[in-house]
This record gives C-alpha cells, structure tokens and sequence, in this order.
C-alpha cells in the first residue's frame, strides 16, 4: 500500500518553550553545568523524536502552523526560524514542499497598516525570503501539489491573521472628545500605564474571501485520488477551554467551514493555535461525502503530529492516519495515537470497482465469524496468479478502510490480525 506522509508541527513560542526545563533544583550550590546535564528540555526531547521518525520514515512535506515566537519580536522570530531548519533540514527540502503560514504572536503589531493589513506580515516574510525559502503564505493563497508515485495531496496554505494586531478605531462622532480625555490621562500616567486602561489592540483572526473561495474552486477541480489539505494557524471551530476576550474565534470561520464542507469530498483542515492536539469532523448530512475534518497540532515541546496518506491498489485516495506524538512527563518519551479517518463513502458496487483486484474474492470468502488472517490467506482463491501475504494485507486494508471489514490488532504485524466481515 502507497503512503503519502507529512509532518505537522504547531506553536513553537520561542524562546520560552526552548529556555523550558524539567526540574526542581532547590540546591543553588551545584554547578550549572552538572544540572543542565540531568534534566531534560521538552522542546528538544520532541525535535530529537521528530527527527528519529522522519529518518526512519521519510516525510514528504513539512507543515508548519504558524506561533514561532510569543511576542511578536522579530529577532526571536529570526532565531526560532534557524531552530526549525537546522532541526529539519529544510534548506534541503524542494520549496513546493514546505508550507508555513503566520500565527498571531509571530508579527510586530506597532507595524499593523489599516490601509494595507498584510504590510504588518513583511518583516518575518522576509526571514523565510532571506533564508532561501520564500514559503511563507502571507497575501494569496500558496498552493502546491505533493507527490509520491501515483499517491498526491494538494496543499493549500491560508492566512488566518488577517485582522490580528488591529488597533480599534474610535467612532468619528466622539472621537474628538474622548482623544482629549485620553491625552489628559496619559500626560499623568504615562502611555504604559495610559494604555493597560485605554488602549485596545485587537486579536481578530480571519481569512480574505477571495482566498477562501480560490480554495473552494480549486479543490472541486482535483482529481479524485488527490487528497486536499489546507494549513492555517487558528481553529474553525471554539475551542473546548471557554476563552473569555474579545473577538479571539476566526470571524468568518464559519463561511470558511461551509465553503469546506462543500467540495464533495473529505477536505483536511491542518492547523494550532488551541495548544491540543484534538481531531475534529464536521460534515452537513446528504453533502454528497463533503467533510471537513480538522487537525490540531500541539505545541511543539508538546509533540507532533505524522499526517499520513494511504491509497490503494488502483490509486484511490483511502484514508488519513493521524500519528499524534506526544511528549510523557513522567517518562520523558515522545509516543504516538493512532486515529483513523476514512476519506471516501462508497457504496459496496462502488468500492469493488474502485478498491484492490482482490477484494470480490475476499469478501465472498469471509463470512459473519471472526477469522485468522493466516485462514483468510490460505482460503481466499484469485482469479490470477495467487498474492503474497503483503499484496493480500494490502486488500483487507482497503477492505477496512472502506467499511467492509473490521481488523482486531491491526496495528500488529498481519499475521496477529483477526477479521470480521461488516453488515452493510
């Protein structure tokens, strides 16, 4: 079976994430450098992992959801940036194979341009630019498509920062008054001071409408083994963690869900901000298989996420894999969750003339009992040459994503698998 795989990456917030440490060093008497030899730093625990899963299973795209840095300082911007691509190697990396998006701690918000919105964008535009990576997405929808043999995803990424860092404007009718009263109290306190009661720098996370829609229109024309993916920084859908401030859900997240969930197909929605790492399916009943299932990333010095693709015999795109590594703090380790999610609804006729050449003479093999898979093997007759265990595995994996089968342990070996035909 051909995979397709990506890694996702969220929030980083340098430097605080990479200054984290796990102690409790109460004895300031000791050396330095033998603490900082006994404890370990999350961040770097994650990236090591990162790096071990990417060597031992090649990716072939990196995502990066936008949130290098907390505080909108550029330098820190500058820094977690070389982090990333010294940790990664992306200098190495084809371009159409990166895709990074702005999250709203990442830009100085003083440079925040009522007249041009995305101006305040072009300082750390410039970092990816002057590194020899001009992947950023910051005006535009960036799309590439990511391929590996017959298996494709159409990556597109989008700019949810659209109103952050806007300062609010005082209506015309009083502003003449109440700028009087604010100068007057900020002569006494102080602007600092002045601004903690009076000031108002808005967190307005939203997309540009043309951009949603050259997204939508796009993704309608793909073909049908593509498999598209957007990449943003914020969420669709309110958080879990009631958030109680002004205008900090995407204002237009719900055009941009229906726009999504109208594409006829499963549309992937990659992004962070929501520091979890949750996965979550939206879709509007009888929408012909439109849905949108969207990914969150954790924090990186919290973990990771392995987007991984599969697709069948004959090229159908079959379902997506949402390895989420997460980091333990009671063992140090960096481990995965699997979860599933199917990419296509067939119907039974439908998924036999789509599916593997094998699957009729499985299905008309297994009956209502659980079985082996070594007794699947040996009792399944092909009309042509007899499969190998790997092709017949590749099979009854369809055969699972499709809904047709149910495989207990399938996260062992094939031959610890036990199969169960599904009622349909």
């Amino acid at each position: 079976m051909r995979r397709l795989r990506l890694l996702h990456i969220g929030d980083i917030h340098y430097p605080e994430r990479y200054n984290e440490r796990l102690e409790d060093i109460k004895d300031k008497a000791l050396p330095a450098e033998v603490a900082n030899q006994m404890v370990q730093i999350p961040l770097q625990a994650v990236v090591r992992q990162a790096a071990r899963e990417i060597e031992a299973d090649p990716v072939s795209g990196y995502l990066v959801s936008g949130d290098l840095t907390s505080k909108g300082v550029f330098k820190a911007y500058e820094e977690c940036l070389d982090f990333l691509l010294k940790a990664f190697t992306l200098k190495t990396i084809p371009h159409d194979r990166i895709h990074a998006v702005p999250g709203n701690h990442d830009f100085d918000r003083s440079l925040a341009d009522p007249v041009d919105p995305s101006k305040k964008f072009d300082q750390i535009s410039a970092a990816w630019q002057s590194r020899g990576i001009p992947v950023l997405a910051v005006k535009g929808v960036r799309h590439t498509t990511v391929k590996l043999g017959s298996a494709a995803v159409a990556i597109y990424s989008l700019n949810s920062c659209l109103g952050c860092g806007e300062k609010r404007h005082l209506p015309h009718e009083v502003a003449n008054e109440l700028e009087v009263v604010i100068s007057g109290y900020t002569s006494k306190v102080g602007m600092s001071k002045a601004f903690e009661v009076v000031g108002e720098q808005l967190d307005s996370p939203g997309f540009v409408q043309q951009e949603i829609d050259d997204v939508f229109y796009s993704a309608r024309k793909l073909e049908s083994q593509v498999v598209p993916l957007v990449l943003s920084h914020h969420n669709l859908l309110p958080q879990a963690l009631p958030r109680l401030e002004i205008y900090t859900e995407v204002m237009n997240a719900g055009r941009v869900r229906s726009a999504f969930t109208s594409v006829e197909r499963t549309v992937l929605y990659c992004h962070g901000h929501i520091h979890d790492d949750v996965v979550e399916l939206v879709e509007i009943p009888g929408s012909n298989g439109s849905r949108l299932a969207a990914i969150a990333a954790p924090e990186l010095a919290r973990g990771f996420n392995i987007i991984q693709l599969e697709y069948g015999e004959k090229g159908t795109a079959l379902g997506c894999k949402v390895l989420r590594f997460s980091y333990d703090w009671h063992s140090g380790q960096v481990t995965p969750r699997e979860l599933r999610i199917p990419l296509n609804r067939l119907t039974y006729q439908r998924a036999m003339s789509v599916g593997h050449s094998g699957l009729k003479a499985i299905m008309s093999k297994l009956g209502n009992k659980e079985i082996r898979f070594q007794d699947a093997f040996e009792s399944t007759k092909w009309p042509d040459d007899e499969p190998s265990r790997t092709r017949f595995a590749d099979a009854l994996s369809e055969a699972c994503w499709f809904g047709l089968v149910e495989i207990g342990n399938s996260e062992r070996p094939p031959d610890a698998w036990w199969i169960t035909k599904t009622a349909r």
